[in-house]
């Protein structure tokens, strides 16, 4: 099953999409690509809003999105509602956070920052895990390389049970393609945008990974 596990979609919520109509564009390329399961992720940024205030927002630009696709007659991938939430020092303690998981299950997806990891990130990593009963997705581990160790992943993947997940346009990189064959990788995503810039870029990434015959190796949900 094709899933696009990171994605901006919605629209006028973040960076991403910035109308229904563009929303409307994106959602009919992932399905030309056949994404079957599409998870909508606006980012959530903790020093510039709550998660009530985000989700009544999320919520009302879902409901608008659809009311336009009941319009339009479209019907696509099955939508999952969402947030790539900025790691924050307290995460890791944070009941709050429990309110931005992916539909209703315990998954969370986290964009660590674009600094060098230090042993505080990590344990607040392990604490949602451990302490809050999360799963925590790391989002494009793929653009966090010059900041991490690969035995840093190898702990938090194999002995902390972290889930990462991938960009699309990453999956021809060497050290990706390894990573999904030792079972670190759980997802892809196109982390969409907008249609012209960062437009949803899925498809070949997955017909990529089934010619490895590496289809296998990604998880569902």
């Amino acid at each position: 099953m094709r899933i696009d596990f990171h994605s901006h979609i919605l629209p006028k919520m973040d960076d991403g999409s910035s109308s229904s109509q563009e929303s409307i564009e994106m959602l009919t390329r992932a399905n030309e690509q056949g994404v079957k399961i599409l998870c909508l992720t606006p980012h959530f940024y903790p020093e510039d809003e709550n998660p009530d205030s985000f989700i009544k927002r999320r919520d009302a630009a879902f409901n608008r999105l659809i009311a336009v696709c009941e319009e339009q007659d479209f019907t696509g991938p099955r939508l999952f509602r969402g947030a790539e939430v900025a790691w924050f020092t307290s995460i890791g303690k944070s009941e709050e956070v429990k309110k931005l998981c992916l539909g209703n299950t315990n998954i969370i997806l986290v964009e660590m920052p674009f600094a060098p990891w230090n042993n505080m990130m990590i344990e607040s990593l392990v604490s949602l895990k451990e302490e809050l009963d999360l799963q925590p997705v790391l989002a494009h581990i793929d653009r966090y390389f010059p900041f991490v160790r690969r035995e840093t992943l190898n702990y938090l993947v194999f002995e902390k049970g972290i889930w990462l997940q991938v960009n699309a346009e990453s999956i021809n990189n060497p050290a990706i393609c390894e990573m999904i064959k030792n079972n670190m990788i759980a997802f892809i995503g196109s982390d969409a945008h907008n249609t012209t810039t960062r437009p949803v870029n899925i498809g070949d990434a997955y017909d990529v990974l089934e010619e490895k015959g590496l289809l296998d190796k990604l998880r569902t949900f």
